[in-house]
């Protein structure tokens, strides 16, 4: 029987590239908010989704019609879906401060999108460990910083959202906005843990 060529490791070190854009390219438009240029960023930040989304088919593909792979397929299916589940979760922020028109971007989301980079760094390193999982020495201290970014944006989520409603000179409508639109983000980080979290069940189930 031939041995399987695709490298599946090396596509995933690839979609993630795209998540990685997708995160620098969040924070740059939020840190240098500008609300007459929002559409075209946001016009942009969905072509880096779609070509992601495009990796992600041509990654299911091949799972479709080969039959050996590195580890099992479903876990390998599912870590892809899942790395695409954050492009798209990062896509949305932008879409829905495009919808809600919003004039002004609050710190606490620079602070929350500085998080995701990190995470999404932590991720590219991640990805880079996988080929040798069974052995790498630093592949668990990865899974674990983004674990830890993670407990952070819960944090920061819980201070954004409660200060919105602590200050009485909000507009209602800023308000609505914003608790979205930080639930966008935590949505986001939710998303990198539930990848870090699937990679450490696969290392369990293989070593």
């Amino acid at each position: 029987m031939a041995r399987n060529k695709t490298d599946y490791f090396q596509l995933i070190q690839e979609q993630v590239a795209y998540t990685n854009r997708a995160a620098h390219m969040l924070h740059d438009v939020l840190e240098r908010f500008d609300p007459t240029t929002l559409d075209q960023d946001r016009q942009e930040l969905h072509i880096i989704e779609r070509q992601a989304d495009l990796k992600l088919h041509d990654i299911n593909d091949k799972l479709i019609r080969e039959f050996i792979t590195p580890i099992d397929r479903e876990d390998l299916a599912e870590l892809v879906q899942m790395i695409d589940t954050i492009t798209d979760s990062l896509d949305e922020v932008l879409i829905r401060a495009y919808i809600y028109n919003v004039p002004r971007v609050p710190n606490s989301a620079i602070r929350f999108c500085k998080l995701i980079v990190s995470c999404a760094d932590t991720l590219v390193d991640l990805a880079a460990e996988l080929p040798q999982f069974r052995k790498s020495a630093t592949i668990r201290d990865k899974i674990v910083k983004i674990n830890m970014f993670e407990e952070d944006g819960d944090t920061l989520f819980t201070e954004a959202v409660a200060a919105l409603f602590r200050d009485h000179l909000n507009d209602p409508l800023d308000i609505i906005a914003w608790s979205n639109l930080y639930q966008a983000l935590e949505d986001t980080c939710d998303a990198f843990e539930h990848v870090s979290d699937l990679v450490e069940r696969i290392i369990m189930k293989n070593i």
